[in-house]
C-alpha cells in the first residue's frame, strides 16, 4: 500500500530549482535531442526544438534542469527512458544536496523563496507534524550522496534486458533465459551495479563482429536487428540491403567459425531465430570486406515480422 503521496508539477520543479539558486550537474556525456517538445505549440510549425547538452560539471537553473530531466529522443545512448530515468535521479540528487547545503539552509530569504515554491506547487496528504517528523528522522539519519544506490534496471551494454519488438509492441526481455542477472539485483537492490557488464551466455561479446543485410523489402527490419544485438554488446560493423530479397527467415552465415566463438554463433541464433548456413553464395561474397572479415553475415527474413 502508498502510505502518502506528493504531487510536483513541472512548474514547481523549475520554481525550486530556480529558488535555491540553480544547480551543478556534471553531464556524462554529450547528446542532442532534435525532437524536445516546445511548451506552447503553433498551429503546425515549431512544434519541437532541437537541444543539446555538452558532457561535463554545469550549472543549470530551473528550466534548463527540467529540459534535461525530460529529454527523450537524444543521441549517444541518451534516446530512451531509461536514460531519462538516470537523468532525472541525478537531478534529484542534486537539488537534495543544493536544498540541505549551509548555503541555503543559513538563508532566510532562499528558505522563504523554497516554502513559497512548496505552497503554490505541490499538492500531498502529509500532514504538516508528519512532515516535521519525517524532516527529524531525516536528519538524524545523516544520509549524504555517497550512501545512496541509484539504480535503473535497463537494455544496452550496461543493462540486463535486451530490446525487441513483438506484435509491433516494444518489449524487453532478459538476456539470461533464467532471469539470473535480473533475480541477483532484486535480491540485492542497493549494491551498486554501475560497472556491471551484462550479457547474455555469451561473455566476449564485443568480440563479435556483424554484418546485417535486409532480405526483404520491408525497411528497417536491418536497423532493428542491429539494435537487438548491440543491446548484447555485439558489434555491427555495417548493415544494409541484401542483394537478394526473397528471404522468409533470418538467417546466419558462418563460416570456418572457431571453436571459442561458437556459443556466439548458438546465442545469436536462439535470439534471432535464425537458420544457420555453413556457405556462402557467390551473390554474397561482393559483400564482404576481407580485410575486416565480419564473424557472422546475417540476412533479415519477413518471418521476422512475426516478431515485429
Amino acid at each position: 500500500p502508498i502510505d502518502y503521496y506528493v504531487r510536483f508539477d513541472f512548474e514547481g520543479f523549475k520554481s525550486l530549482i530556480d529558488a535555491v539558486g540553480g544547480i551543478d550537474v556534471d553531464a556524462p556525456r554529450t547528446f542532442t535531442d532534435p525532437l524536445f517538445p516546445r511548451e506552447e505549440i503553433g498551429n503546425g510549425e515549431g512544434r519541437t526544438i532541437t537541444v543539446t547538452f555538452k558532457q561535463g560539471m554545469q550549472h543549470m537553473d530551473g528550466e534548463t534542469a527540467l529540459t534535461y530531466a525530460r529529454s527523450r529522443h537524444g543521441n549517444n545512448g541518451e534516446g530512451n527512458d531509461f536514460a531519462r530515468s538516470k537523468r532525472q535521479q541525478q537531478i534529484i540528487l542534486e537539488l537534495k544536496n543544493k536544498i540541505l547545503s549551509s548555503d541555503t539552509l543559513l538563508s532566510l530569504s532562499t528558505i522563504k523563496k523554497i516554502s513559497r515554491s512548496l505552497d503554490e506547487h505541490v499538492t500531498t496528504d502529509i500532514s504538516a507534524w508528519e512532515a516535521l517528523s519525517l524532516a527529524k528522522t531525516y536528519k538524524d539519519l545523516n544520509i549524504n550522496t555517497e550512501n545512496i544506490k541509484v539504480n535503473v534496471i535497463a537494455n544496452g551494454p550496461g543493462g540486463p534486458l535486451y530490446s525487441d519488438y513483438y506484435n509491433n509492441q516494444y518489449v524487453l526481455l532478459p538476456k539470461k533465459e533464467n532471469w539470473s542477472d535480473l533475480h541477483k539485483i532484486a535480491n540485492n537492490p542497493f549494491n551498486d551495479y554501475g560497472n556491471e557488464k551484462y550479457t547474455g551466455t555469451y561473455a566476449n561479446t564485443s568480440d563479435i563482429l556483424l554484418v546485417i543485410l535486409n532480405g526483404t523489402s520491408i525497411g528497417g527490419l536491418a536497423g532493428s536487428t542491429a539494435l537487438t544485438l548491440e543491446d548484447f554488446g555485439y558489434k555491427v560493423k555495417d548493415i544494409g540491403n541484401s542483394p537478394q530479397k526473397d528471404f522468409e527467415k533470418n538467417v546466419i552465415y558462418a563460416i570456418n567459425i572457431p571453436e571459442e566463438k561458437k556459443d556466439a554463433l548458438m546465442e545469436i541464433k536462439r535470439i534471432l531465430d535464425a537458420n544457420v548456413a555453413q556457405t556462402i553464395p557467390d551473390w554474397l561474397k561482393e559483400k564482404i570486406d576481407y580485410d575486416t572479415k565480419p564473424d557472422f553475415i546475417i540476412i533479415t527474413g519477413t518471418k521476422s515480422l512475426e516478431q515485429i
